[in-house]
């Protein structure tokens, strides 16, 4: 009983931070600089799973996905480039 519970619990608490990661998504899907306010469009982060030693599951690291950024054609805005897209 235990067992299943532990495994159930870590399979709960690994959800949980990948809904973490998909809000933060969310969140700045639309940001385009920095804390200093340079121009660094936010990169979409993904997680990684690996198996626990408990049979269960854990989140093993968030990193930055590889996924090319989607340019929007935008002339007048301020970061465009010199195609228009920002």
């Amino acid at each position: 009983m235990d067992l299943s519970l532990s495994i159930s619990t870590s399979g709960m608490i690994a959800q949980r931070r990948r809904l973490e990661v998909a809000s933060q998504n969310l969140a700045h899907q639309f940001t385009l600089l920095d804390a200093e306010g340079n121009y660094a469009p936010y990169e979409r982060r993904e997680i990684v799973f690996e198996p626990n030693e408990k049979g269960g599951v854990r989140a093993a690291e968030v990193r930055v996905s590889e996924t090319p950024l989607r340019m929007k054609f935008d002339p007048t805005h301020a970061f465009a480039n010199a195609d228009g897209y920002v």
